[in-house]
């Protein structure tokens, strides 16, 4: 199965969960954000995480849970001055829509990331 496919069969189920909640849904920021505004979306239970864009909407990283403890792990704590582009995954490994979804997990497990 491509990964396109697995999209449109996913999306055709959109009515099953969608709300006006989850039209409202935060899935990007930017690198110049404090870490402490995006927290709230990253403790949805629906989000783990967030796209970093650019100001042209181009996506240059991630930032993610994991970022975050990895940097309190390191760190100890998370200061109010931290941005997102001190602790986001910058340049994520992506695939193509016409990508099998075995290829998609395949760099998925190269990566080592969900």
């Amino acid at each position: 199965m491509q990964i396109q496919e697995y999209l449109y069969q996913r999306f055709s189920r959109v009515s099953d969960f969608y709300s006006a909640q989850t039209e409202e849904l935060t899935l990007s920021c930017s690198q110049d954000q404090p870490v402490f505004e995006i927290l709230e979306y990253l403790a949805e239970p629906t989000q783990a995480s967030l796209a970093v864009v650019n100001d042209q909407s181009s996506v240059i990283g991630i930032i993610s849970e994991r970022d975050v403890i990895r940097h309190i792990a390191a760190h100890k704590n998370i200061g109010s001055k931290v941005i997102v582009g001190d602790i986001m995954t910058a340049d994520p490994i992506t695939v193509e829509l016409s990508s099998s979804c075995v290829d998609a997990l395949r760099a998925m497990l190269d990566g080592k990331f969900r």
